[in-house]
């Protein structure tokens, strides 16, 4: 789902992100709080906890941009 976002985004899903694994929610959350990384892709709450928290926002809602994925499980 990065690679595919990058690209539509006119990025080279190849060369212009990085995908790490970081683990549970707690460690991704520490991660972007200690800037290791620029951001995550996971269903919701995920990313409004990181609102909430101050430490992120959400960039994009994936069902309501791309209205072809609305009907897809998280």
């Amino acid at each position: 789902m990065a690679r595919w976002l990058a690209a539509k985004a006119g990025l080279n899903p190849k060369t212009d992100i990085q995908i790490v694994a970081v683990g549970s929610p707690l460690a991704l959350q520490a991660a972007l709080e200690n800037h290791r990384i620029d951001a995550f892709l996971l269903s919701p709450p995920e990313g409004y906890l990181a609102e909430k928290q101050g430490s992120g926002s959400v960039f994009i809602s994936l069902a309501s941009e791309f209205p072809v994925l609305a009907s897809s499980h998280f």
